[in-house]
């Protein structure tokens, strides 16, 4: 597929083909349909669970969050230490990407289908938000089963004291045996354990339905346009056509057709030998002197931007330009470890987002044109003003030592935070959301 631009100058041409005056570009990883999702292998997010653990735990029972602790607790009690002889828990986190809410808490509620915005959660599916500080609110919950977790050995209490590199050593020492995000916990997952049937995979309880992104057919924040000193603007449209055509993108994301991949009988593409020891190894492979020698990474393109989004699929061809999506890709992820979970958990899916798609319990997020609009100063200020008693209180009703305690700091969190005019910010986000909602229905 190709953008096509006939005239010298871009503003020339929207000047034609639509009477519209102005300068004029188009934003990067642009994508045809925004149902179209932006993960193509693992999702984002949603339970991450160590299959080891839960095939020695007897593969018990997740039905709903309820669930969620007796869970996690058979899971430890099945892998109480590493290879190493390290203690493991079965959940854990760090404090330093917060500013209001807890995280770890916060994110739980993907799992459900909600989307950050700020401190409110909304399922862009259904319209429904999540209030923080309402009583009996999911985020509520969520602090409660961490408590629970917490109180009964399954929270690592070093979570509020550690960075996010701590943490990622613990992730790599298989030391928690619960993440969050599919794109993180895929470090652990090396060739020799997933051999051996350890590693994460992706789990739904039975009650969710986590929450998926779409991709944006008005592309995202960078730019591409045409300076107003450009020498050889047609030059530049040709080049821009080109970065826009399936020859161009599958070039762009795969290297040269022939070498690195090429199309079968059916029009389907495939990554040669060599190139998936290119894309396996940028830095090391070294390429044939015709195609100019050196790494390929040395020849690999450099320009910090993208036009269609390398996980978009192509209109006419049906196959993404992503090579990890191509049905060798597909197969080369498959170990003892994913043969098992496809098998015996997952319904034959090959993939994390393959088993979203194949239960159907998934939550769109569509993305809009739709900007929510800055917070007036005031609103500014009083949120400066109790996002700190937030995320302090958030942390310390995990660590709560009773349920005594942790409601008598639940209450003391919301008092504080109204008090510096949390309803006050809720109340101007809610309207923003509903606008946002608004645009969403209306395809905008």
């Amino acid at each position: 597929m190709r953008i096509s631009f006939s005239q010298s100058k871009l503003s020339n041409f929207v000047l034609n083909a639509t009477g519209t005056e102005g300068v004029w570009g188009f934003g990067h990883d642009i994508g045809y349909n925004r149902t179209d999702w932006d993960v193509v292998t693992d999702p984002n997010y949603g339970m991450q669970v160590r299959w080891d653990a839960y095939v020695k735990a007897g593969m018990p029972e997740l039905k709903t969050m309820d669930d969620l602790v007796p869970f996690l607790q058979a899971l430890q009690d099945a892998v109480p230490v590493n290879e190493n002889g390290e203690k493991v828990y079965a959940f854990g986190g760090f404090p330093d990407w917060e500013d209001c809410v807890m995280k770890f808490t916060w994110d739980l509620m993907t799992w459900y289908g909600y989307a950050e915005q700020d401190y409110l959660g909304v399922n862009w599916s259904t319209g429904d938000v999540v209030n923080p500080l309402e009583e009996g609110s999911l985020y509520q919950k969520m602090l409660s089963i961490n408590n629970q977790l917490y109180r009964a050995g399954l929270f690592d209490p070093e979570s509020i004291s550690q960075n996010y590199d701590a943490y990622s050593v613990k992730v790599d020492a298989g030391r928690y045996l619960l993440g969050l995000w599919g794109w993180k916990m895929q470090s652990y997952n090396s060739a020799e354990r997933t051999a051996a049937g350890t590693g994460y995979v992706t789990m739904i309880p039975e009650d969710a339905a986590p929450v998926v992104v779409g991709t944006a057919p008005f592309g995202s924040n960078r730019v591409w346009t045409i300076g107003a000193n450009c020498q050889y603007p047609e030059r530049v449209l040709e080049m821009i056509d080109w970065l826009c055509s399936t020859e161009g993108l599958m070039i762009y994301y795969n290297g040269p057709q022939g070498l690195c991949w090429d199309y079968d009988a059916n029009g389907k593409p495939y990554g040669t030998e060599f190139g998936w020891k290119c894309w396996k190894d940028e830095s090391n492979t070294e390429m044939p002197a015709e195609y100019g020698g050196g790494t390929y990474a040395d020849g690999k393109q450099a320009i910090n931007n993208s036009t269609i989004l390398m996980n978009a699929y192509d209109p006419e061809g049906g196959f993404c330009y992503n090579h990890d999506a191509w049905d060798d890709g597909i197969a080369k992820l498959a170990n003892n470890m994913l043969k098992a979970w496809s098998a015996d958990y997952a319904g034959g899916a090959r993939t994390g987002v393959e088993y979203y798609k194949l239960t159907g319990r998934f939550s769109l997020h569509p993305l809009t044109m739709y900007t929510i609009a800055a917070r007036p100063d005031d609103l500014a200020i009083k949120r400066s003003q109790f996002a700190p008693i937030m995320k302090e209180y958030s942390w310390k009703c995990v660590y709560a030592a009773s349920d005594e305690e942790f409601t008598t700091l639940w209450n003391e969190m919301v008092e504080k935070c109204k008090a510096f005019g949390y309803d006050d910010v809720t109340a101007f986000y809610m309207g923003e959301i509903q606008n946002k909602l608004d645009a969403i229905a209306a395809g905008k």
